[in-house]
């Protein structure tokens, strides 16, 4: 499953190359930007405050976690943010973000176990839906 975090890195790196070619550099950086900032964020409230769940192989807060999960969440924003912007129908591209972004992600985890959850089911898969919009407004706000 080690290989499914480097194609995960690939597909984001190809994302951005993408955008890039698209005349999309700004939004591409301003994406990933704000993705890591605001994923540290959520992390030191999710991990730190309440301890919903866990990094066991970068734990928060850590050198390892900084440089690894950090800019995961950078590309976890420019992905929503970039396909945000090329599918049209507002309620089609957050219910195909929210259900393809949780699916890739959470089966992921269920294999590699790279963070734990310590909070009900339920409200992992609720906390999705929250999850994509606050990437996609604080886009929207500071972009």
């Amino acid at each position: 499953m080690l290989r499914f975090r480097w194609l995960m890195l690939l597909a984001g790196i190809a994302l951005f190359l993408i955008s890039i070619c698209g005349g999309k550099f700004s939004e591409a950086f301003s994406a990933f930007i704000i993705g890591m900032i605001g994923g540290f964020i959520i992390d030191c409230v999710g991990c730190g405050v309440f301890h919903f769940w866990d990094y066991p192989r970068q734990p928060f807060p850590s050198m390892k976690h900084l440089f690894i999960v950090v800019p995961s969440w950078g590309i976890f924003a420019m992905t929503i943010n970039l396909l945000w912007e090329r599918i049209e129908n507002p309620w089609l591209v957050l219910t195909f973000l929210f259900l393809g972004q949780m699916a890739v992600y959470e089966i992921a985890n269920r294999k590699t176990r790279s963070w734990i959850y310590f909070a009900p089911r339920w409200l992992v898969v609720a906390g999705w839906f929250p999850l994509v919009l606050y990437f996609r407004l604080i886009f929207i706000v500071l972009y």
